[in-house]
């Protein structure tokens, strides 16, 4: 029989802190949520459930006759990924995911993160990541395979 922990002191459960977090950055005109095919099939993978990572869907609603700058959408990221960082205590690993336009973006935020924007401190997300590139042609056909079911990718 199971304790029941709603009414035993002696039980207590701890919440379970999630270990990555995921940023998705759609490109120029983008959506985060044309990415759900693609989100629901990585929270089915090891390490990506709701309850080990958190996902921010960071849709910045850029269009063609858009007002402001790469830079200033960057900052706006990045104040989210700090926001999510400070609420979750820091996270053992952030996942960047871009698209296009996303990917410049994506890039401004973390240069604003490490320091490498002269008159910026180094955030805490940004000091973590070593510089190293786990990016392998190998990698790009594994995620080609196993995107197959999600229409003919380019590259």
């Amino acid at each position: 029989m199971q304790p029941n922990t709603a009414s035993d002191p002696t039980v207590t459960t701890k919440p379970v802190k999630p270990r990555r977090l995921v940023v998705l950055v759609p490109g120029f005109e983008g959506q985060c949520a044309l990415w759900g095919q693609l989100r629901d099939r990585l929270e089915e993978e090891p390490g990506f459930s709701s309850d080990e990572a958190r996902w921010l869907l960071f849709d910045h609603h850029t269009k063609r006759w858009s007002i402001g700058s790469l830079e200033a959408l960057a900052r706006r990221l990045h104040g989210r990924i700090v926001a999510e960082w400070i609420q979750a205590s820091g996270f053992d690993e952030i996942i960047l995911v871009d698209h296009s336009m996303g990917g410049l973006v994506v890039r401004h935020a973390y240069l604003l993160a490490s320091g490498a924007v002269p008159g910026e401190q180094v955030a805490e997300w940004g000091a973590r990541w070593s510089g190293s590139s786990c990016w392998h042609p190998s990698t790009a056909a594994s995620i080609r395979s196993g995107l197959s079911g999600f229409g003919p990718l380019h590259g």
